[in-house]
C-alpha cells in the first residue's frame, strides 16, 4: 500500500458512500443484534440456536450496500480515467469491504461476550464461522454486482439459504454446534477471509481489464468537488 492507494480509498469513500443506505444498513443490523440481546439462544436450544446464527449472518447482509454507488461509478468515464483508477476499481473496494466485515465481527463478538461472558465457548466459535461465511458472500455479491453475475447471484442466493435453513454450514455441525475452540474458529475465519480476499482481488483485477465497460460520460459539474491529489 502506498500514497496512491490511500488517495484512492479517500475517493472511494467520498464518491461511493450513501448516508441513506448507511442508515438503512445500520437499522437492520441493530434489529438483528437487539433480537439476539433480548432473546439469545445456545446450542442447547437446538433449532432456535441455528435460526439465531442464520439471523446474525443476515445482520451483515445490508452493510456493503452503503457503498452501492460504486457499482455505477465504476462504469463512468471519469472514474476510469483517474490517475488512481486501477486501485479505485480493484484493490480499494476489496480492502474497504473486508475492513467493514472485520469491524462487524468485532462488534458482534463484543456483544456476545457482554451477553454470555465466558460461559459458552461454542457460541463464539459457531457465530464466528457463520458471520465470516455470510460476510464473504455479501462482500462478493456487491463487488461483482455489475461485473460478474455468476458470482454475485449465487452469493446472494446462498446468503438467503443460510439465513432460512442454515445449510450448507449445518452439514458440518454435531449436536447443533461446530464444537470448535475459539482459537481454532479464529484460524478458520482468518484463513477464509485471506482466501476470499485473494480471490476477490484477482476477480476484480480480471473484470476491470476484461469486463467493465464505460456506459456513461460524467458531466464536469458533478466531479468538480472531487480532488484526487
Amino acid at each position: 500500500m502506498n500514497k496512491d492507494f490511500f488517495r484512492a480509498v479517500k475517493v472511494f469513500l467520498k464518491t461511493s458512500f450513501s448516508i441513506f443506505l448507511f442508515v438503512m444498513a445500520l437499522f437492520f443490523m441493530m434489529v438483528y443484534i437487539l433480537g439476539f440481546m433480548i432473546d439469545p439462544q445456545t446450542n442447547a436450544d437446538k433449532k432456535e440456536y441455528h435460526s439465531m446464527l442464520g439471523a446474525m449472518v443476515f445482520g451483515y447482509y445490508f452493510m456493503p450496500y452503503m457503498f452501492l454507488k460504486f457499482s455505477t461509478n465504476e462504469r463512468k468515464k471519469f472514474f476510469r480515467t483517474m490517475t488512481v483508477s486501477d486501485k479505485y476499481m480493484t484493490s480499494v473496494p476489496v480492502f474497504v469491504f473486508n475492513v467493514l466485515a472485520f469491524a462487524y465481527i468485532l462488534i458482534t463478538m463484543g456483544i456476545v461476550f457482554k451477553r454470555f461472558g465466558t460461559d459458552n465457548e461454542f457460541i463464539y466459535s459457531d457465530m464466528l464461522i457463520y458471520i465470516t461465511t455470510g460476510a464473504i458472500l455479501a462482500n462478493s455479491a456487491i463487488l461483482f454486482l455489475s461485473r460478474c453475475w455468476y458470482i454475485a447471484v449465487p452469493s446472494y442466493i446462498l446468503i438467503f439459504v443460510i439465513f432460512f435453513s442454515q445449510y450448507p454450514l449445518k452439514f458440518f455441525m454435531t449436536d447443533y454446534t461446530f464444537g470448535l475452540s475459539i482459537g481454532k474458529a479464529a484460524v478458520i475465519s482468518v484463513s477464509l477471509f485471506a482466501a476470499a480476499y485473494i480471490i476477490q482481488l484477482i476477480g476484480m483485477k480480471y473484470t476491470y481489464k476484461k469486463g467493465v465497460k464505460i456506459v456513461e460520460t460524467e458531466p464536469q459539474n458533478m466531479i468538480g468537488s472531487i480532488k484526487i491529489g
